[in-house]
């Protein structure tokens, strides 16, 4: 992002709004990605502590394997955990490209001073 010296000061601030705009939404999508994720695997993981349990007391391991199987199945879990940390790398992105804009607007605030 550059900022115009010359440039009416309206202008200037759709631009900024504009940059800021995109990484804001992407990072706002992941996070609403995120959460559904996030609901997604704890119900996987409350299978999860079932199989665990099952697994100390010996009793109903078949039955608490096949609830976990099935979740998973549900949940998508192989796909939710890789795309996890595709979300949280592009929200990274997001937000450092914020910082930038943000870095830029202070320097040109500082040279019209």
């Amino acid at each position: 992002m550059a900022l115009d010296p010359g440039a009416r000061r309206e202008d200037s601030v759709g631009d900024v709004v504009h940059d800021l705009n995109n990484p804001l939404g992407s990072v706002h999508a992941n996070l609403s990605q995120l959460a559904e994720y996030a609901e997604d695997l704890q119900a996987v993981w409350e299978e999860v502590r079932a199989v665990r349990k099952a697994s100390r007391t010996g009793v109903g391991l078949d039955g608490a394997a096949r609830a976990l199987s099935r979740r998973m199945d549900e949940a998508d879990a192989d796909f939710l955990v890789d795309d996890l940390s595709a979300a949280v790398r592009d929200s990274l992105a997001g937000t450092s490209q914020i910082r930038r804009i943000l870095r830029a607007l202070r320097i040109a605030d500082a040279g019209t001073s």
